[in-house]
């Protein structure tokens, strides 16, 4: 990942427990690209996807969320292992329409809601409903 300028390490350190990834060129040009280290762990500290868990299996095996862009259209993010070697993936179709090749993006859960963040922009792009974090945040004790 490239170095952050001034502007996105303060809307990085806004967001707090954030898993920062960049959009490459490359990463528009795949169909799933990589699932990094950083987006793997948040999502399974916050009880969303263990990659660890998932079978090989490329499209046989995908997990998905549903959730919606800030311009209100539907998305389903796609979580898998590739089936020869394993790779873990993570796809946000059309992720295009709401980045740029170079900027910064951040994945983080607020009010059990998976959240994705353009911090070069300072922008929310899309929203995923976590039904049981969603359920957990609702509830009164």
């Amino acid at each position: 990942m490239r170095k952050l300028t001034k502007i996105e390490q303060v809307n990085a350190e806004v967001l707090g427990d954030a898993a920062l990834f960049h959009v490459t060129p490359t990463f528009f040009g795949k169909s799933c690209p990589d699932c990094n280290a950083a987006m793997r762990d948040l999502l399974k500290r916050s009880g969303i996807i263990d990659y660890g868990k998932l079978e090989k299996g490329g499209a046989d095996n995908k997990e998905f969320i549903s959730g919606e862009y800030a311009d209100g259209t539907e998305v389903k993010m796609s979580c898998y292992r590739t089936k020869a070697r394993g790779d873990k993936r993570i796809n946000f179709p059309d992720l295009k329409g709401h980045a740029e090749a170079g900027d910064i993006m951040a994945m983080v859960v607020r009010g059990g809601k998976l959240v994705i963040q353009n911090v070069t922009q300072g922008v929310a792009v899309a929203v995923f409903a976590i039904p049981a974090l969603d359920t957990m945040a609702r509830m009164t004790f």
